[in-house]
């Protein structure tokens, strides 16, 4: 249930909600809960993740599914201990047939996972793949498998009522955005709520950015497989020749295709976007696309060598302290 103001104090209760009561012109009035009984509010949060109790069920607020341009709906995680003396500092993400995996360090273990799509390979399947890459088809560490609701609420803000987190919407974490999103939402609602309350104007203003944030980075995260060049399994083919694709990533690939001005159909798109441009270029020059007619540089245009700036990075590495001593340092401060 979370924590709810009470006497200007806080009280954290741990309950499951049963029914929710509205008042005549739908704000949410109080939750009945199992063991204390009605908790009423003036305002609620909704965390109750992919159920969206409050904002989707009692609210009735839509959901807006992006699955026809992330196909990734589901996901199996297992735990695999550290085979090697240091910590790493990255996490190592691996493009599988029918999706991709994750590897990351913790200072006790690697947290390994398979996100996939459900329309191209089975639950069983997807868990066998993902034990094969770890060496684990003999062994019989437990893995846990995870459905995802892809997409957002059109509003997650609505009568007295904010969804944060998995309640508002979910893109899968291809870009680890969720706790940018989350934190973005919270401080948006904070600054709008002082300067007009519950007014409408303010309550469409938090829901225009929140929106315009998920819609930003789902399609950045589309272009990871769009753009992808992959011909071994369905999966990958069904990605590239996928053509729902938004009106801003269509402006965007046809400028560059044709060799435009993509930094000013970045700025045109600047309110909308979520990634910088340095972002888009990486990514469409990254996944191996180019312009087919690229334009002359300007004269005197500065061009850096690659191998001077890896060389640069490679040095700089050096100067860095050991990742695992860096963290237990931290920890004794």
């Amino acid at each position: 249930l979370g924590s709810y103001a009470k006497n200007q104090g806080v009280d954290h209760v741990i309950d499951t909600v049963t029914t929710v009561k509205q008042l005549e012109n739908g704000d949410l009035a109080s939750v009945e809960t199992e063991q204390h009984g009605t908790i009423a509010a003036d305002f609620f949060i909704d965390c109750t993740g992919f159920a969206g109790v409050l904002i989707n069920k009692t609210l009735e607020v839509p959901f807006q599914s992006y699955s026809d341009i992330l196909f990734n709906d589901r996901a199996v995680a297992m735990p695999t201990p550290h085979d090697e003396e240091g910590l790493p500092s990255q996490t190592v993400s691996r493009a599988l047939k029918y999706g991709w995996m994750w590897k990351i360090p913790l200072t006790n273990r690697y947290g390994n996972g398979y996100v996939y799509s459900s329309q191209f390979v089975s639950e069983d399947d997807a868990e066998k793949e993902l034990r094969e890459h770890l060496g684990l088809l003999d062994h019989d560490v437990e893995a846990r498998h995870l459905k995802m609701r892809v997409g957002r609420t059109t509003q997650c803000w609505s009568h007295n009522c904010l969804a944060v987190g998995l309640s508002q919407g979910f893109i899968e974490p291809l870009e680890a955005t969720a706790l940018m999103i989350v934190q973005d939402t919270v401080e948006t609602f904070m600054q709008r709520y002082e300067q007009g309350g519950y007014s409408e104007r303010f309550r469409a203003d938090v829901n225009d950015k929140v929106n315009a944030i998920f819609d930003g980075v789902r399609n950045y995260v589309f272009m990871h497989y769009k753009l992808n060049t992959r011909d071994d399994t369905d999966y990958w083919r069904a990605n590239r020749d996928n053509g729902n694709v938004s009106d801003d990533v269509a402006r965007i690939l046809g400028v560059w295709d044709k060799g435009g001005d993509l930094l000013a159909e970045l700025r045109e798109q600047a309110m909308r976007l979520v990634y910088s441009p340095t972002s888009w270029y990486c990514i469409l020059a990254g996944m191996g696309r180019f312009p087919r007619k690229p334009r002359k540089p300007k004269r005197n245009h500065q061009v850096y060598d690659p191998k001077e700036a890896l060389a640069y990075c490679e040095a700089m590495v050096e100067k860095f302290p050991d990742h695992r001593a860096s963290v237990e340092s931290m920890g004794e401060r």
